[in-house]
């Protein structure tokens, strides 16, 4: 059952990583197991070993993404991207923002928001599932690792593929963190609480950072919504992504 406490007045209802029976989605079942404090102890192959606050990776390549809300115009994200970590996810998210594939996140939209937790976007028409996207490289891309820990906001992450979410697999879809996790108290019992961001840790592959424009995120999170799904009530567009030159070092 995930822990996460109902919401309140300030927080968006409902929880995308849980399904309506209350059974668990993101892979929980598969990546670890629970210890005595309750809390997910994740198998050793997707234990996070980089601390990106403290050894931030090189930084191989910079996109953007200009956003709007209600049809008016809200900013320009600039996202760090870190190739020689997770070089598959960089090469597809470089690749949907320039467009070069022919399709890419021009004309996508942010689908889901979990105020607290994650704004989730980059849906593109054609993908291998119900309301995904196809990758760089066809349907889905097989992830690189899990390496980087999930422990500031503004990190940006692949959303999991195909039922249950703990495929290893990413189509176009894309989701950038709200909070570290140690925003919120930890969970005493199984999943997460809302802010709870190293939930994330050994499911969902980071592979970049926001370096401009959080700003334009937090307007994204406080746009109210609506249903389990928690779509936004207004349209949150991708009006314009493309690729920046790397800032000089």
């Amino acid at each position: 059952m995930c822990a996460r406490p109902t919401p309140g007045p300030a927080q968006n209802s409902g929880c995308s990583f849980c399904s309506t029976d209350g059974s668990t989605r993101g892979g929980a079942s598969v990546v670890g197991k629970v210890g005595p404090d309750g809390q997910i102890v994740l198998d050793e192959e997707r234990r996070p070993t980089i601390d990106v606050l403290a050894s931030p990776p090189a930084i191989t390549s910079r996109c953007f993404l200009d956003v709007s809300i209600g049809g008016r115009p809200a900013g320009k994200i600039v996202i760090e991207l870190w190739g020689e970590v997770a070089p598959r996810a960089v090469e597809n998210f470089r690749a949907l923002c320039t467009g070069e594939k022919g399709y890419g996140y021009a004309g996508s939209s942010f689908y889901t928001v979990l105020s607290g937790l994650t704004v989730q976007g980059g849906q593109i028409a054609g993908g291998p599932y119900s309301g995904s996207g196809p990758s760089y490289a066809g349907p889905t891309f097989a992830h690189d690792n899990y390496a980087i820990r999930h422990n500031t906001a503004g990190l940006v992450s692949m959303v999991n593929s195909g039922k249950g979410g703990g495929s290893g697999q990413s189509d176009s879809r894309f989701l950038i963190q709200l909070a570290p996790s140690w925003a919120l108290p930890r969970p005493t019992t199984f999943f997460f609480w809302a802010g709870d961001a190293g939930f994330l840790d050994g499911r969902y592959e980071a592979f970049g950072r926001v370096a401009e424009g959080m700003e334009v995120v937090r307007k994204l999170e406080a746009v109210p919504v609506s249903g389990t799904k928690n779509r936004p009530l207004e349209p949150c567009s991708i009006d314009a992504a493309g690729e920046l030159p790397r800032a000089a070092s």
